[in-house]
């Protein structure tokens, strides 16, 4: 079984809504598999093994030293993949998705309040608290090296293409089996995902 890059935790949400989150991420899994893409990502759950470090981690209220605890929490329970460089290890990477209301939601949106869906900090965590499948989909895109196409003063696209889910506020769309994200990310995202080996 190959070990997931990515994994997922849904903190106090129901369990409709984590069904839910489940279904979007497993559709992105999909989705980077195929053109324009075409890289494998393997999106887990976060092991119950590793709930207690994780969570321990979130409660710092520094998001650098929120996303560096998470980093090491995630070594330590699930360990690490290796990369093709020689003697290399990446990190698996989080997302955590969790309501609007929630405290860990507020401190994020404390320190960044243009952030109104989520945000992603140090490519290792990423925090989501909206409901869509866009924003979800959209920081989890972070965490595997895309970066944001608009402009920090207006919001508005940096990029050409017209849905590209990585513009401030995406358009939603009929994604019709392929990822809306413009050349650019995808190139990241592609060097981001070559690099696991296992």
């Amino acid at each position: 079984m190959v070990k997931p890059f990515v994994y997922y935790y849904p903190l106090d949400l129901a369990e409709p809504e984590q069904c839910q989150v489940q279904a979007y991420l497993k559709r992105l899994e999909r989705l980077l598999a195929v053109p324009p893409v075409e890289r494998h990502c393997s999106i887990g759950r976060l092991p119950s093994s590793a709930e207690k470090g994780v969570l321990a981690a979130l409660q710092e209220t520094d998001l650098g030293i929120r996303a560096m605890k998470v980093a090491e929490a995630m070594s330590c329970e699930i360990g690490t993949l290796a990369t093709g460089e020689a003697n290399t290890r990446l990190i698996p990477r989080l997302v955590v998705r969790c309501p609007p209301n929630h405290p860990l939601a507020q401190t994020c949106l404390k320190v960044y309040p243009d952030a109104r869906w989520g945000l992603a900090s140090c490519k290792v965590l990423a925090v989501v608290y909206d409901e869509g499948e866009l924003a979800l989909w959209h920081e989890v895109l972070h965490l595997l090296g895309a970066k944001d196409c608009y402009s920090p003063q207006n919001s508005g696209p940096t990029c050409e293409h017209p849905q590209c889910i990585m513009q401030y506020e995406p358009k939603v769309c009929e994604v019709q089996g392929k990822l809306p994200i413009c050349p650019k990310n995808i190139e990241r995202i592609r060097r981001e995902l070559s690099q696991i080996t296992d």
